[in-house]
């Protein structure tokens, strides 16, 4: 009985261990990406930007570079805190999210990615990039965002609201494009999106994690 007490225990430390391993391995990818998406989002954008630089100043399109860093950020961060921090690492996997809330949740996709791409875009049109130019560094750099989520999604948690979301990654696609089509196509202005928030009862008693997921 002795033995067998000392080998669940040495297996839980060996489970803990294996957990804390993991979640470092995890912090150490989420820095990686967010210094290489810093450098991407500085570098990696149409080249004539750059042809516009007596008009928008290096400093200013550094400033304006922020955005697209923050709002890529902070959707990495998000997902790893709420998700990917007490999940199984797995090997990437494809899984279209269950039926629940009449798939509303693509909405919130949409939603977000159309404000990073709206915001994103603004803040290189006040820098001094011609709108055009800057709809797309908007567009893409949601894009990219919540297609970093996606990814990481894949590779994790054995649950079926875990994994690469195709439908989620359809509603990425339009959101972060709709800020883009209105520069191309003006009608296109009387179109937006609009958002309610109204916290569950469920929401109270500690279902859910946070509003956003409620």
């Amino acid at each position: 009985a002795c033995h067998c007490e000392e080998g669940a225990e040495r297996l839980t430390k060996q489970s803990q261990m294996f957990q804390m391993y993991c979640t470092l391995q995890d912090l150490r990818l989420l820095r990686r990406l967010l210094r290489r998406l810093l450098a991407m989002t500085l570098f990696i954008f149409p080249l004539n930007c750059f042809s516009q630089l007596d008009s928008a100043a290096t400093s200013s399109i550094i400033l304006a570079s922020a955005a697209p860093t923050v709002f890529i950020g902070t959707a990495l961060f998000q997902n790893y805190y709420d998700f990917w921090k007490n999940a199984d690492p797995v090997p990437f996997h494809i899984s279209n999210d269950p039926p629940y809330a009449f798939h509303n949740d693509k909405f919130g996709h949409a939603y977000y990615s159309s404000l990073s791409a709206d915001v994103i875009k603004e803040s290189y049109i006040l820098a001094g990039v011609d709108r055009k130019t800057a709809a797309w560094i908007g567009a893409g750099s949601a894009f990219l965002a919540q297609t970093l989520v996606e990814i990481g999604d894949g590779f994790h948690g054995h649950e079926d609201y875990y994994g690469f979301s195709p439908g989620d990654e359809i509603a990425d696609i339009l959101g972060s494009a709709l800020p883009l089509i209105k520069e191309y196509v003006p009608f296109v202005k009387r179109f937006d999106y609009k958002i309610g928030l109204y916290p569950s009862s469920a929401l109270s008693k500690g279902a859910f994690r946070g509003i956003l997921d409620d």
